[in-house]
């Protein structure tokens, strides 16, 4: 399911992608196009190829089949990493940092420094609401606090591309409202959003 701006250049070209692991298919020749700035929605129940398709997608793993371009890159293309804010499942910080710090090294991993990176930081702490607990160490954070500073760092870079994968689990409904706001607004920019 999608809701895209009026833009005709694909940000995501899946082209008869096969995925199998050992007797299990889980893409079976997926043809799928994802237009620049569209939130687009994977739909389907658990073991459908949801989290399988995201991971070919921000280049983590490899069809077995088909291809996979993103940006117009066939993926994996480590040149494509900057323009990909990416928020998986599981959520990947440094339990012996403080959220501040974790936005801070993630940042500068993409190239940010400065007063630049320093307002991004305010920004998607403001946007996640944890300007409050910015200085405590992540291992002391609820596993809400923690999906919501997971998702700060996806947006920290401003990526031309979001790639969410149950991004509001264990997030307030009234903060899920906040997130979807921004993400519409998002693609309103031209940004493109999977989840």
């Amino acid at each position: 399911t999608g809701r895209c701006a009026m833009m005709t250049a694909a940000a995501i070209d899946a082209e008869s992608v096969v995925r199998r692991f050992g007797p299990i298919v889980a893409l079976d020749h997926l043809a799928l196009q994802v237009p620049r700035g569209c939130t687009f929605g994977l739909i389907g129940p658990n073991g459908a190829g949801k989290t399988t398709f995201i991971r070919l997608v921000v280049g983590l793993d490899r069809p077995d089949a088909g291809s996979v371009r993103v940006l117009g890159l066939a993926m994996p293309a480590p040149s494509v990493a900057p323009s990909i804010g990416y928020m998986p499942q599981a959520d990947s910080l440094y339990v012996d940092l403080t959220a501040r710090e974790n936005l801070a090294f993630f940042g500068s991993v993409y190239g940010l420094k400065g007063p630049r990176l320093r307002r991004r930081i305010d920004e998607v702490l403001a946007l996640v609401e944890l300007e409050d607990v910015a200085d405590r160490v992540v291992e002391t954070m609820s596993g809400g606090m923690r999906r919501r500073l997971s998702l700060a760092v996806a947006l920290v870079h401003e990526p031309e591309l979001l790639v969410l994968d149950e991004p509001t689990v264990g997030v307030d409904p009234e903060l899920r409202l906040v997130f979807w706001d921004h993400f519409a607004r998002l693609a309103a920019e031209g940004r493109t959003v999977l989840i």
